[in-house]
């Protein structure tokens, strides 16, 4: 592990990091001074454990968590259970070679998965921008990746590149959307979305909108090609005079609170059985 890391006091300055909620903030120095962050700025963990080491609510820690997740500040693959800080090499430079071929031993601690490729990738372009060293000494600690990539220049033809931002956008909205189903279905929904928004506003309406669509446990979350297809991410959380939250459907213009749609849906429930029972 990374026993000592560098803070630059200008974070106080960027205005991602300014404009989140205290404990935005203090989820994200949590982050930065994790004792099992290694030297290129991942780890292991999931959210209910580093919400228990905080002795904070999982419901608290995971909105907090989804303000730095949706700023880009910290990658999280909740599958594989890491996350990634993008830019801690930029703030966290290796001192000599030596600690570049150091980096194997960190990159042994990380589960295979989509984010320990791209740390791979951001580690190996921040060396070729150092001094002839430390170049020399990236091969030596990252094996896996060249293996990997010889493997797949064998195999398959090269990739095409999407658009700028098309997958680090999809990816975060995938890895962030409660209940995944129908991948692609939903990445052409995310392309004809992102014609209509930014990915900050439609990351940004699904963090405001989470508890609703999660609410009884889950049972009424819609599909994600569903949830882009009709907009939701401008769904606008509001409070009823009971404090009950709601959600305005800006296409209907249908505010309720989650007992009265339960109601509806009772009224559904029973005129179903009504029917079945032939007493229509």
């Amino acid at each position: 592990m990374s026993r000592y890391r560098k803070i630059d006091p200008r974070i106080w300055n960027d205005e991602k990091f300014r404009t989140m909620s205290p404990g935005g903030k203090l989820v994200f120095m949590f982050f930065l001074t994790h004792p099992n962050l290694t030297a290129l700025g991942a780890m292991r963990g999931t959210i209910p454990g580093l919400a228990a080491e905080l002795g904070w609510r999982g419901k608290d820690f995971k909105q907090a968590f989804e303000e730095v997740f949706v700023k880009g500040m910290v990658r999280h693959d909740p599958e594989a259970a890491c996350f990634l800080i993008p830019n801690f090499l930029k703030y966290n430079r290796p001192e000599s070679p030596n600690v570049v071929k150091a980096w194997s031993a960190s990159l042994d601690l990380i589960p295979e998965c989509g984010l320990k490729v791209e740390l791979i990738q951001r580690a190996k372009a921040f060396a070729e921008a150092l001094p002839e060293a430390f170049r020399e000494a990236l091969p030596k600690s990252m094996p896996y990746q060249e293996q990997k990539q010889e493997l797949e220049q064998e195999q398959e033809p090269p990739p095409v590149s999407p658009p700028r931002g098309t997958i680090n956008g999809f990816e975060q909205f995938r890895t962030t959307y409660p209940k995944w189903v129908g991948t692609e279905k939903a990445e052409e929904a995310w392309k004809k979305a992102r014609k209509k928004a930014t990915t900050e506003e439609i990351l940004g309406g699904l963090a405001r909108t989470m508890g609703y669509i999660t609410r009884d446990n889950g049972q009424y979350i819609p599909n994600p090609a569903t949830w882009l297809n009709q907009g939701r991410w401008a769904d606008e959380p509001t409070k009823t005079q009971k404090g009950a939250a709601a959600v305005v459907d800006p296409a209907l213009e249908v505010e309720k609170t989650p007992e009265e749609w339960e109601a509806d849906r009772a009224k559904v429930r029973e005129l179903v059985s009504l029917a079945q029972r032939n007493e229509l």
